[in-house]
């Protein structure tokens, strides 16, 4: 399996030039896919997510691309990813040779966002909420609902007539995208009618 792409230049030159013509033996098709992403996450990761930030004047970054650190991780015995994946811990203990342990062994604190951005989350919802009420507070879309409608209701109330009512706005926006993520998922078999991950791994590992 040939894993590289000509840049075009007149020295002949390949991108990702890594020839993968066997795999390990005793490899799952869930091991061989990681193995193929060892040698591909530059592939899109960098390439294509590169210039997609650049053309919008933006600087991202792509975490694990290093594919030593990859194939590290991947390595690791599965009696052993309770200990070391929960909470961090792989992280906080390494860390712990250059940083003080009162900083390894803080607890996560979610990301915050400016106060400026709560009138424009407040009309976000005053917006879309009347639409999404009609769609899936009735029969049969309320079966894709993990909160109470009523409860979705009083949220809306309390960011109509109290603007500084955080919490509500934060709950109620988190409802309705993960609601709508929820039929995107429902629905996926008829959006993507040839999508076939069964027929897909048997005939990339079937050699």
């Amino acid at each position: 399996m040939q894993l590289r792409e000509p840049t075009g230049l007149d020295d002949g030159s390949f991108l990702f030039d890594y020839t993968l013509k066997s795999y390990p033996p005793g490899c799952t098709a869930f091991q061989k896919e990681l193995l193929m992403g060892v040698y591909s996450l530059q592939n899109y990761n960098l390439w294509h997510e590169d210039r997609s930030s650049m053309s919008q004047s933006l600087e991202a970054r792509v975490p694990f691309l290093d594919h030593r650190l990859v194939e590290y991780l991947a390595g690791i015995p599965p009696q052993h990813h309770a200990t070391l994946f929960w909470n961090k811990t792989i992280i906080r203990e390494m860390a712990k040779t250059w940083l003080p342990a009162e900083y390894c062994d803080r607890n996560k604190s979610h990301a915050t966002e400016p106060s400026r951005y709560n009138p424009m989350k407040r009309r976000m919802i005053q917006r879309v909420f009347p639409e999404f009420q009609d769609k899936y507070l009735t029969s049969p879309n309320q079966m894709l609902l993990d909160i109470d409608p009523a409860t979705l209701q009083d949220w809306f109330e309390q960011v109509t007539h109290n603007p500084q009512d955080r919490d509500a706005c934060e709950h109620l926006l988190s409802a309705i995208t993960m609601t709508v993520f929820k039929q995107l998922c429902y629905n996926r078999t008829s959006q993507l009618p040839n999508d076939n991950w069964s027929g897909y791994f048997n005939q990339r590992f079937s050699s």
